[in-house]
């Protein structure tokens, strides 16, 4: 019997920039929580931004934030990772030489992005009602552990991708999410990892967990789940860490729903 869901969100539950997530799925919760399910969110945006996006239901559920750098069940904080302070310089040196990206960087409770094209910066940033603080260098002027690193691609994010992977892919996890993303995150976290974390914690198996996802951020918890569902718009290739395909989360969810009658 599923016992928790997790679902990844951009690309997954909501399919347009900055729209918000849809009263089915909230009333979809609701009765999974009624079942004793756990719902948990699943995403490469930051904490604060998720528990926004769930209001009115943000203390019902759990959260897998910064692609599993930052992850809290009610106040309990059941993972987090880290990246090194000196490759996080040269990751945001790197990234400060390519004109056209944004960047931000997430310490545990406050978001930076760098004041370089600052309108720009705010206009991207406006469709995921993110609060962010600006700095002149992202690279110098940052005194908190770093947990994620993310630039945004104006363009091809898979081309970004390979571009860091070549760069740093032996030393960090670099990671789509999204279709505008490229993430940085330590290589001890990410978003299987922590929802193996959060099912320990809950006593639930890996069969009895069910997770929906479409980039390579979402591979992980996408193999760890006994009942996995690839997006059928999921990036090439993320299909195959999962047992199933989807149009839609909520018609399945409908489906697990509807068995439990």
């Amino acid at each position: 019997m599923i016992k928790v869901v997790a679902s990844d969100v951009d690309g997954t539950l909501i399919h347009e920039l900055g729209e918000s997530i849809s009263p089915r799925l909230f009333a979809q919760i609701e009765q999974l929580k009624e079942k004793d399910i756990h719902f948990v969110v699943a995403s490469g945006r930051p904490y604060a931004n998720l528990k926004r996006l769930f209001v009115p239901l943000e203390e019902e559920i759990a959260y897998i934030s910064e692609n599993g750098s930052y992850c809290v069940d009610k106040d309990t904080v059941f993972a987090k990772g880290l990246i090194e302070a000196p490759l996080a310089t040269e990751i945001l040196e790197a990234i400060d030489e390519i004109d056209e990206l944004v960047c931000i960087v997430s310490t545990d409770h406050v978001m930076y992005t760098s004041t370089k094209h600052r309108e720009y910066t705010a206009s991207v940033l406006k469709n995921y009602d993110y609060e962010v603080t600006y700095v002149d260098n992202l690279a110098t002027d940052i005194a908190e552990p770093i947990i994620k690193i993310a630039t945004f691609t104006p363009g091809d994010n898979f081309a970004t991708l390979e571009h860091f992977k070549a760069l740093f892919g032996d030393r960090i996890k670099v990671v789509t999410a999204g279709n505008a993303w490229v993430d940085f995150i330590s290589p001890i976290a990410n978003k299987g990892s922590s929802l193996k974390a959060y099912c320990e914690l809950k006593g639930v198996k890996p069969e009895e967990c069910m997770a929906f996802g479409d980039q390579y951020n979402d591979a992980e918890m996408l193999a760890f789940a006994g009942e996995s569902y690839a997006m059928e718009t999921c990036a090439p290739g993320v299909e195959k860490y999962a047992k199933h395909r989807t149009a839609l989360v909520e018609d399945t969810l409908d489906e697990l729903l509807s068995a439990l009658k």
